[in-house]
């Protein structure tokens, strides 16, 4: 598999320059985009300065977790903080994503999810997010989808967190105590996947009822 982005930047050149229509296109070079991406050993954050590419290795050092070139970190990509939009050279599963975008919330001093952020996404003709290489979705064509939509929304509030990490007993308890969080789908545990939400959050949360 191809990690590195000194590797990769010979495959496509895609993500330095993303066009929604004839009007609605993003630059590299704009002062609106970061290039970033993690560092191998230590999984920590590495951002660029605005509107320079990965291979320039001008790392913004107030806003990385660590000083380390850009061009030998995996999983790069780029985000356009005004225009609350982003974009990978391999787009990562699930649980790196989370990592990576709590981390950009983090570092940047922003809200990304839930909060009408884009990213740029190879997706499939029956629908299907494209995870991986570029190289592999050759098939897949390029889209601009709300980034809750590669994932589900993560952002929910904080007592529903709370209320998820609580154990069958403790729910109970808080039940009879009238101190349950008063939101559609947790009168009863029989009902507790509630059908407004995405469908991987819904999965977790049946799952969780079962156990």
């Amino acid at each position: 598999m191809i990690t590195k982005f000194e590797k990769y930047q010979l495959i496509t050149e895609d993500p330095d320059y993303i066009s929604i229509d004839d009007n609605n296109y993003y630059r590299a070079t704009s002062q609106n985009a970061r290039p970033f991406g993690l560092d191998e050993k230590t999984n920590k954050l590495i951002i660029g300065m605005p509107g320079t590419y990965h291979y320039n290795n001008d790392i913004d050092i107030e806003l990385s977790e660590i000083d380390k070139p850009l061009n030998e970190a995996i999983f790069c990509g780029r985000i356009w903080v005004k225009d609350k939009i982003l974009t990978f050279w391999i787009f990562p599963e699930i649980d790196l994503f989370k990592t990576i975008i709590k981390k950009l919330e983090t570092q940047l001093n922003i809200k990304i999810f839930n909060n009408n952020w884009r990213m740029e996404i190879l997706k499939y003709d029956n629908d299907e997010i494209h995870i991986g290489e570029r190289s592999d979705g050759w098939r897949a064509t390029n889209t601009i989808i709300p980034i809750e939509d590669y994932i589900g929304s993560l952002d929910v509030p904080e007592e529903q967190k709370l209320w998820h990490l609580m154990n069958a007993e403790e729910k109970r308890i808080a039940k009879l105590k009238g101190k349950a969080p008063d939101f559609k789908g947790w009168g009863s545990d029989l009902t507790a996947w509630d059908s407004r939400r995405p469908l991987p959050y819904r999965q977790a949360i049946y799952q969780e009822n079962k156990n």
